[in-house]
């Protein structure tokens, strides 16, 4: 039984045409299969479909997978014996069913492989000319994610279209795509274009406002008291409070915004500067609060 010849590509990345995408390729499929398949060579048994369930991360990357055989009844009986002791040797026991005139046999497969980095343009081209791949390839991908087996879908409905067009209709996904991806600010949906911009800035405008009341606290006089019953939270006294003021003032600015540069994929010079621009703004807001509660001591 010789498995098909069948190339596999899974997209790990939003297909991107500015940017490289990452896909799995097996390093031995047809050896995989053929271990799998081996105590069935022979017997008559047909290879009916092979699914592919999802890509294992931990460790190095593997493809889980299941073949689906179908053999006689007859046939079965007939070699039940040498295919009992040869599937020993899997690692997955075969899941069987028996019925009157057909048995059919699910295996377990695991193709070990590795990512490699492909051109979005050179990927696109690459999965449109490997129509044999297994279209019923299981994802498991959001709406919004445009995947190589999205495209062969695509291709093999509409099998008249040629490879120019079937990437401007993909082009037209993407662009779709990346315009219904909005993020919540303030109560307004941006794009995360927008976000890594107004983010980092309206951090650095809460910081700079801080540090404005903090100025005119340590030049205000006290003579009603208003200073020293006022309860600031930044004020509290103890290690554990300064250090709280300090990490919400200098740290998470920092540690929030490059998040959102990395999480949205969004990297602009101008949100970077207003990231690293809120550091010693907050640094100084921290300095002045030390310098009021110093007022506050009785």
């Amino acid at each position: 039984m010789t498995p098909p010849n069948w190339k596999l590509g899974l997209a790990k990345e939003l297909l991107d045409e500015d940017s490289d995408i990452e896909v799995f390729v097996p390093d031995d499929l047809q050896g995989e299969l053929r271990a799998v398949l081996q105590p069935y060579t022979g017997t008559g048994a047909s290879l009916k479909s092979l699914r592919y369930s999802g890509l294992q991360l931990a460790g190095r990357p593997t493809l889980e997978g299941y073949a689906d055989l179908e053999l006689s009844r007859q046939d079965f009986d007939q070699h039940r014996t040498r295919i009992q002791e040869l599937a020993k040797s899997l690692p997955f026991e075969p899941r069987i069913r028996i019925s009157d005139t057909l048995v059919g046999v699910t295996l377990d497969t695991r193709i070990r492989g590795e990512y490699r980095q492909v051109e979005a343009s050179s990927f696109a081209r690459w999965m449109l000319a490997s129509g044999n791949i297994d279209r019923r390839l299981e994802t498991g991908s959001p709406a919004q994610q445009i995947l190589g087996p999205t495209v062969l879908a695509y291709a093999a409905e509409y099998p008249e279209t040629t490879f120019a067009d079937a990437t401007k209709t993909l082009s037209e996904e993407i662009a779709k795509a990346r315009e219904s991806r909005k993020l919540a600010l303030l109560g307004l949906e941006v794009s995360p274009e927008r976000a890594v911009l107004f983010g980092p800035l309206f951090t650095l405008l809460l910081v700079l406002f801080l540090l404005v009341h903090l100025g005119h606290a340590n030049t205000a006089t006290d003579e009603d008291g208003s200073l020293q019953a006022f309860p600031w939270v930044g004020l509290f006294y103890g290690r554990l409070a300064r250090g709280i003021l300090a990490s919400s003032l200098i740290l998470l600015p920092l540690l929030v915004n490059t998040w959102l540069i990395v999480s949205t994929r969004s990297f602009t010079l101008v949100g970077s500067a207003l990231t690293l621009g809120a550091i010693p703004i907050g640094y100084l807001a921290f300095r002045s609060s030390s310098r009021l509660r110093f007022r506050k001591v009785p």
